[in-house]
């Protein structure tokens, strides 16, 4: 701390004197860049003279400090102060001259860089951070190595020429900021489209991949809602429900309407209705909201199974969807199906995505994290909270409609009772609130762990009957909900951006 109170100082008075202007310093070192080992590649390598020459100035340095570190009394003298100065001076080593040397020694060196520097870029008193750059490369490379320091240098110089920086609104703004995630998620888009379906069986489309694609667009609605806007929701299924007799209403009674078309209005349709039930959350929040849509829950299933023109007056209360047609294109094979799903996912997770990280997205978060103090800076309750609402609604009654058409193919009111809404609820405290990440982890969680527990007692070889299973389900849901809430509230996506980062840090943990 000491020395850069010396170090302001020492700026202060050096522009007082001399003012703040870059002064060029010529010491004869060649600046003419030359081609090298024209026979070796072609067209050679163009290296500037000046920084050769530097190079090797700075690798005589290395060696001289190396042979006098360790081959001279006075070295052996300034490692033992450095390892523990009582000792050393227990021993006889005068501590005085040996600060004098170890001060004179830095300063030499610190003038033949500062020499080196300013004949490359001029002098200037700048040059005091880029002697904190020192700071770093001590630390990475080891406070008593010399080959330490050198390559704790090559890391921080390449740390800088390969850094990614921002220098834009536009770079800053972008979805994906970091050059490694959007590599990643190209990668995994890809291969979704065009391995997965060459690949992959028809029971893992089936049971697996369609399931999960749609249960992780109806978790990502409700993570609005809940973790992003902090309105409680139990009502989740009712509104998937919404969207799926919608959707078959629509193309029933409207057989020449074109699918998506049909997607989407059924979409809107759960909207209203979800707008019309969250109108309530602008007088009450917590416990009350959550009875509140859990009433809409029991009301929409009610609807459903007794209100015969929602299942155009099927006897059974059972309906079937019509064959699925989009633009010619029948979609009757698993392949076709997963294509379909995967492609409404994308298109609506990447809508999501930029909604939350927009001026939307901020005013649901700041009524989710202080309504009082949201209010006060102006940001509108009734807007945040319908828009929500709305939001969440058409993602969920859109998930609905792929639910029923795509994967259930005939269903019945149970299909989207409260068990349904408590599952989506699981995918989002599991996966993590507030994360469109943490809604696909929850949903593959939730969709994998059943089959697993089904195929473990086969495995291991024990006896287990089927209700155990799902009794044994029952109690890892719970278990789990419980420990992600006390342990880890933001869920798996936390652990998942806690291992990327140590990854990003290895093997420099500290």
């Amino acid at each position: 701390m000491a020395t850069l109170g010396v170090t302001y100082f020492l700026d202060g008075f050096g522009q007082t004197l001399w003012g703040s202007d870059i002064y060029t310093l010529d010491v004869g070192m060649p600046k003419e860049p030359k081609i090298l080992l024209e026979d070796v590649f072609e067209g050679g390598i163009l290296v500037g003279m000046e920084d050769v020459i530097a190079a090797l100035i700075a690798a005589a340095l290395v060696g001289v400090l190396a042979l006098f570190f360790q081959k001279t009394g006075t070295g052996r003298a300034l490692r033992a102060v450095a390892d523990d100065h009582q000792a050393a001076q227990s021993i006889g080593i005068p501590l005085g001259r040996i600060w004098v040397i170890v001060w004179s020694v830095a300063g030499i060196v610190a003038l033949v860089a500062g020499v080196i520097w300013g004949s490359k870029l001029g002098v200037q008193f700048s040059l005091q951070l880029i002697a904190l750059k020192a700071l770093p490369v001590v630390i990475l490379g080891g406070f008593t190595s010399i080959p330490g320091a050198i390559v704790g240098g090559l890391i921080i110089g390449l740390g800088e020429k390969t850094g990614q920086y921002k220098t834009t609104y536009e770079a800053d703004q972008q979805l994906f900021p970091i050059l490694q995630d959007r590599v990643f998620v190209i990668a995994v888009i890809a291969v979704a489209f065009a391995v997965v379906p060459l690949v992959a069986s028809e029971y893992l489309l089936r049971a697996i991949l369609v399931p999960f694609l749609i249960l992780a667009l109806a978790a990502i609605g409700l993570n609005v809602l809940v973790g992003y806007c902090g309105q409680v929701s139990l009502g989740t299924g009712g509104f998937m429900a919404v969207g799926a007799y919608a959707a078959y209403n629509l193309a029933v009674r409207v057989p020449d309407l074109n699918l998506l078309v049909v997607f989407v209005l059924a979409g809107l349709a759960a909207t209203v209705v979800g707008v019309l039930f969250g109108l309530p959350s602008l007088r009450i929040k917590g416990f009350y909201l959550a009875v509140a849509t859990l009433a809409a829950q029991f009301f929409l299933d009610w609807a459903f199974a007794r209100i015969k023109w929602f299942t155009h007056d099927s006897s059974s209360g059972s309906v079937s969807a019509p064959p699925l047609a989009i633009f010619g294109w029948l979609v009757d094979t698993p392949v076709d199906k997963y294509l379909l799903v995967l492609g409404f996912v994308c298109v609506f997770a990447l809508a999501a995505r930029n909604l939350v990280r927009g001026a939307i997205g901020r005013s649901w978060m700041a009524m989710r994290d202080m309504d009082v103090a949201a209010e006060v800076i102006g940001i509108r309750p009734l807007y945040a909270k319908v828009t929500a609402f709305a939001v969440s609604s058409f993602f969920v009654g859109l998930a609905g409609a792929l639910w029923a058409f795509v994967y259930l193919g005939a269903w019945e009111p149970l299909a989207f009772d409260v068990n349904r809404s408590f599952q989506l609820l699981f995918m989002v405290i599991i996966g993590g609130l507030g994360s469109i990440l943490g809604s696909f982890l929850g949903a593959a969680f939730i969709v994998i762990l059943p089959l697993a527990l089904n195929q473990l007692p086969g495995w291991l070889g024990i006896p287990m009957s089927t209700a155990l299973i799902s009794h044994i389900e029952f109690m890892l849901f719970g278990s789990l909900i419980v420990f992600f809430l006390v342990v880890e509230p933001h869920g798996l996506a936390r652990l998942w951006a806690v291992g990327k980062e140590k990854l990003r840090l290895w093997p420099f943990p500290h």
